[in-house]
């Protein structure tokens, strides 16, 4: 972080590197949606940037502040998408209350129902996990927790920690390459 505070690129890349996929995956549990979520982490990079400098090691850890910017970030978003639907649901109830055709304001329907079919296909190639490497997986990708916190919180080895997941993301894949080559299935 000190090099990043210094404005090293080099030094910022790989600081995004490291914390990119784990804020992502904190972003997406808050705000599950992956282009707000996606949006939320790039407004919090930039911030972090922005603000390295002021980031102070004796108060804590890298990865737990950049996390908080992460999360402030989500809850803005949050707020905004409620203020927003809170005015699109003004806007129709005056175009209905005016007899105008309301216009909508969410996801098309085969949108929806595409991220439906993934969702289930996504839960289906999960259940097909033991629940405990299922858990590892959640702790991991949604929590964001790292595999050192992972095996702390399970009492587990790191390298079972680090084994089960590479399993399970490469027996998700074989699953998942099985059901593209196989849609019915």
């Amino acid at each position: 972080m000190a090099r990043a505070a210094e404005r090293d690129k080099e030094a910022f890349g790989q600081l995004y590197d490291r914390l990119a996929p784990r804020l992502l995956g904190l972003a997406m549990s808050i705000l599950r949606n992956d282009k707000e979520a996606e949006d939320a982490v790039q407004e919090a990079f930039i911030y972090i940037w922005r603000k390295a400098g002021s980031f102070d090691q004796s108060r804590g850890r890298v990865a737990t502040w950049s996390a908080i910017v992460v999360r402030h970030r989500c809850i803005d978003r949050l707020r905004h998408l409620a203020r927003r639907g809170r005015l699109s649901d003004q806007l129709a109830d005056r175009a209905q209350a005016d007899d105008q055709p309301v216009q909508a304001g969410s996801k098309p329907p085969d949108q929806v129902a595409e991220e439906n079919d993934r969702a289930s296909m996504v839960a289906r190639m999960l259940s097909g996990l033991p629940a405990d490497h299922r858990e590892i997986l959640r702790l991991a990708f949604h929590q964001g927790l790292s595999h050192q916190q992972i095996a702390e919180q399970r009492s587990m080895p790191l390298g079972s920690v680090k084994s089960i997941i590479r399993r399970s993301l490469l027996r998700l894949r074989a699953l998942h390459q099985d059901q593209q080559k196989n849609p019915s299935a």
